[in-house]
């Protein structure tokens, strides 16, 4: 029985000390973010959208949130794309963004929203937030790197291109929050695929 208890104590502080280290990677990233953004906050919530269809069909758009927490899955949403705008990525992305904005009284709109796309998206973006509030979150498009290089992306924003290192922190936190939106989107897409 000794054995069995100091088993779990060690599995338990191990969660712990993975719980703390997380939440320090991320605390950290959101700081580097801050400061290259070059804005007077503590802390920042960023939400991430991305629109997944396949050659036009079955669409759907996610919506993933992180914190200094890291990834807040229960605030994770999907959204069907009508079929009319099904195929159209701009269309759709105003499209999700509208109906977030209108959802903002139940769940507050974050501080930073990042869209998967370049120039188009990035303008459907701050238009539809623009025409619809009067104080806009800071928005943000990733644009794929040649021939879709991890090291060649850039980050933009309604000024042109954010300069941040590739390396920092506040980058990777930003890719990453694209890639789990692009991960979320896709599964849902294959899931009404298959349906």
């Amino acid at each position: 029985i000794r054995k069995i208890a100091n088993l779990a104590r060690l599995n338990a502080n191990q969660v712990i000390d993975n719980r703390v280290n997380q939440s320090a990677k991320y605390t950290f990233a959101i700081k580097d973010l801050i400061s290259h953004l070059g804005i007077d906050r503590k802390s920042l919530s960023i939400e991430g959208f991305d629109v997944s269809h396949h050659s036009g069909q079955n669409a759907v758009a996610s919506s993933v949130r992180f914190s200094s927490v890291g990834p807040e899955k229960a605030k994770y949403r999907l959204f069907n794309i009508p079929k009319e705008l099904s195929g159209n990525d701009v269309g759709s992305m105003k499209h999700i963004l509208e109906r977030r904005i209108h959802k903002a009284s139940i769940n507050p709109l974050p501080d930073i929203v990042l869209v998967d796309g370049g120039k188009l998206q990035l303008e459907a973006a701050l238009s539809t937030f623009s025409v619809m509030l009067k104080k806009t979150p800071i928005i943000l498009g990733i644009l794929k790197g040649s021939k879709r290089v991890r090291s060649t992306e850039t980050i933009i924003s309604k000024d042109g291109i954010l300069e941040i290192s590739k390396d920092s922190p506040g980058f990777v936190l930003l890719q990453q929050i694209r890639d789990e939106s692009h991960r979320f989107a896709i599964t849902s897409n294959r899931k009404k695929k298959n349906k």
